[in-house]
């Protein structure tokens, strides 16, 4: 007489199969999840520098102004106002860099001097 194996437990077998399925397809949720949450950081940190960007382009076209009117030989009120207005330019572009590299540190990036040196923030004027 010959004895047969015992065949494993069909309800044993799709059970483990169940949760073998179960959990690749937690681990493609929490991956793609995880892709999803890089891309959104990756774009907040995009728009952090453009924010940067923008406000340096303006720091500049103050600059370009406050060079022409002391070129033109301009002082008083004029000349004040547009020193105030540089300035209030420049500590708004201090303020836009200074989130930039917080931003970068929350995300990850430790190194910051490149940002320091890619985005130069004149001195006050007087």
């Amino acid at each position: 007489m010959r004895r047969e194996s015992p065949s494993p437990k069909p309800d044993t077998d799709s059970g483990q199969l169940e949760h073998a399925r179960a959990r690749a397809g937690a681990q493609q949720s929490l991956d793609a999840l995880q892709a999803e949450i890089a891309g959104e950081i990756a774009y907040a940190l995009g728009r952090t520098e453009e924010r940067l960007k923008l406000a340096l382009e303006e720091l500049e076209r103050r600059s370009a102004e406050l060079a022409n009117l002391r070129a033109t030989g301009a002082s008083g009120p004029d000349l004040e106002t547009a020193t105030d207005a540089f300035n209030r330019q420049r500590r708004l572009a201090e303020k836009r860099l200074l989130d930039l590299v917080i931003h970068r540190e929350a995300a990850g990036f430790r190194r910051n001097r490149e940002v320091y040196e890619r985005y130069p923030i004149p001195p006050p004027e007087r």
